[in-house]
C-alpha cells in the first residue's frame, strides 16, 4: 500500500514540475538564447548554428544519456527549436538526443526522443565532404547529400553503419531534421531506418522532460 502511495506522490510531483516548466515558457518561447553568462560558452558558426556543452548543468539528462558529454544546439533560422544531444565520444557514435520545439505562442511544447548518431552541422554538409572524420580514421558518406532536404534543415546528424567494402568498412548516412509550421521532423533517404521513422524512440518521462525545458529556459533568460 505504501509503495502505491509513494508512486502516486512521485507521479504527482513529476506532473506538477512539468506543468510549472510549461508556465515558465509562456512568455519566452519567441526568443533565441540570450543569457549573457551562458552565451560566452556557446560556439557558433557563420551560418548561425550554435552549440554549448551542458554536461554539468543537467543531472537527469546526463544520466539518461549514459555518455560522457551532453550538448544543446540551436539554429538562428528557426526560433524556439533546440537539439539536446548525448555524445559518447566513441567510434560507434551510438548516441540519443531530444528535439525540443517550442511554439511561437503559448501552447503545447513538443519533445521527441530519437537515435541521433554523430552530430554535425548543416554548414559542414553544405561543403559536400567526401569523407567524415572519425576518432581513429575517416569514412565516406553512404549516399550523396540531398541538397533539397539540407536547404530546409535546422539540424543534421550522421548514422554510422557497416558497408560491404574492404576499402570502406563503414559509411555515414545523413539525417535531416527539417521544420514546418507544426513541428520538427527527422528524415533520411535510408530504407534501413525507415526513411527516418525508425529513429524515433518512445518514452514517457515527465521528470526528464521538465529538466529538458528547464535547461532551455536557462538559455532564454
Amino acid at each position: 500500500m505504501f509503495a502505491i502511495y509513494k508512486n502516486m506522490v512521485r507521479t504527482m510531483v513529476a506532473v506538477g514540475f512539468y506543468a510549472l516548466s510549461c508556465v515558465v515558457f509562456s512568455s519566452s518561447v519567441q526568443a533565441m538564447p540570450s543569457n549573457p553568462a551562458l552565451m560566452n560558452e556557446a560556439v557558433c558558426n557563420p551560418s548561425g548554428e550554435c552549440a554549448m556543452d551542458i554536461s554539468g548543468m543537467a543531472k537527469n539528462i546526463f544520466l539518461a544519456c549514459e555518455s560522457s558529454k551532453v550538448s544543446v544546439s540551436w539554429n538562428h533560422r528557426r526560433q524556439g527549436s533546440f537539439l539536446i544531444a548525448c555524445d559518447c565520444e566513441c567510434t560507434s557514435h551510438d548516441n540519443i538526443g531530444w528535439l525540443v520545439d517550442l511554439p511561437p505562442i503559448a501552447g503545447t511544447k513538443k519533445i521527441q526522443k530519437l537515435y541521433l548518431g554523430k552530430r554535425v552541422t548543416v554548414e559542414l554538409l553544405k561543403k559536400s565532404p567526401r569523407r567524415i572524420s572519425d576518432i581513429f580514421s575517416s569514412h565516406p558518406l553512404c549516399e550523396k547529400i540531398d541538397t533539397e532536404k539540407l536547404k530546409s534543415s535546422v539540424f543534421v546528424s550522421l548514422i554510422k553503419q557497416p558497408e560491404n567494402s574492404e576499402v570502406a568498412p563503414y559509411c555515414f548516412s545523413p539525417v535531416y531534421v527539417t521544420g514546418n509550421k507544426k513541428t520538427l521532423e527527422a528524415r533520411t533517404n535510408n530504407v534501413k531506418n525507415g526513411y527516418g521513422e525508425l529513429l524515433y524512440l518512445e518514452e514517457e518521462n515527465p521528470i526528464l522532460d521538465a529538466e529538458l525545458l528547464r535547461v532551455i529556459d536557462g538559455l532564454l533568460r
